[in-house]
């Protein structure tokens, strides 16, 4: 099946034609499922930020030669300046309703707190802290605009995160800047409800081939951990939930951000909650 032919199936949310969605780390796995589905399916126009230029603008020729609208941008989420020209960029001749913080990194090495390594950590608190801070600093300024003096405005924050956030996860500090994800998104939440922006987030299981956040030899890492191959290894914690199939796919994420950015949507008075995604390996009372 073709991308085209894959993306002309499924449902469309007609209120979303037209608008322009920002979706950063869209150059790989979970970040380019959701511009292809904003891009190609929804039609919106997409704003593809990724560090990595070559695959970035991948995406985007795969949303232009499908018969979507897109534009790449060269984005470091930790660099205030870069981010904030996107964003002065978009806003001129633009209205932004959509804006998906999905960039991040994890550590090549499992690591316990009690022999954490503050560099390192650092840079983690960099991407995945700083850099969805600074997304939605001027998402928010954006919203806060286009809202003006009294005006409602159907917007829509949607954070990509991990159950780790939620649950924690034993020597491995991503879930540390996971949580502060989760809290960030409910601040939005807090701060922008009343122009009607919802603030959202998603928790997919885990989603480990194609993926960039595994690579790099952080799945070897894991794998260690646990005394497995790294095909075990995978294979274990893709299937990790209830159900009797892989816990989630970039595809299926993408699916539930985009009912999520529709403002006529099942979830239009939804905002400040967590949509997991992981086959039911998080159980709640």
């Amino acid at each position: 099946m073709s991308t085209n032919e894959q993306y002309s199936q499924g449902t469309v949310y007609a209120d979303l034609a037209g608008k322009t969605a920002v979706v950063t780390g869209a150059g790989s796995c979970i970040g380019r499922a959701i511009a292809y589905e904003l891009g190609m399916r929804q039609k919106m126009f997409v704003a593809v930020l990724d560090i990595m230029e070559a695959s970035g603008r991948e995406t985007e020729e795969t949303i232009k030669r499908n018969g979507g609208s897109a534009q790449f941008y060269s984005c470091d989420v930790k660099d205030e300046g870069n981010v904030r020209a996107i964003f002065d960029n978009l806003r001129q001749g633009r209205t932004v309703e959509t804006v998906v913080n999905n960039a991040g990194i994890a550590l090549k090495e499992s690591m316990p707190i009690a022999r954490l390594d503050v560099a390192q950590f650092r840079k983690l608190l960099d991407v995945n802290v700083i850099g969805y801070a600074l997304v939605s600093k001027y998402a928010a300024q954006a919203f806060i605009e286009q809202a003006g003096d009294h005006h409602f405005l159907d917007g829509s924050l949607i954070y990509i995160c991990s159950n780790s956030g939620i649950v924690g996860s034993a020597n491995n500090p991503y879930g540390v800047t996971n949580g502060a994800r989760l809290t960030l998104m409910r601040e939005m939440a807090a701060e922008l409800g009343s122009m009607g922006v919802r603030s959202n987030a998603v928790a997919p299981g885990n989603v480990v081939q194609g993926s960039g956040l595994w690579a790099g030899g952080y799945l070897d890492s894991r794998a260690a951990t646990k005394k497995m191959t790294a095909e075990a290894a995978t294979a274990a914690y893709e299937h990790r939930g209830l159900l009797p199939m892989i816990q989630a796919t970039p595809e299926q994420v993408a699916e539930i951000v985009a009912v999520l950015a529709s403002p006529n949507g099942p979830f239009k008075r939804t905002t400040s909650k967590v949509f997991s995604a992981d086959g039911g390996e998080l159980q709640f009372p």
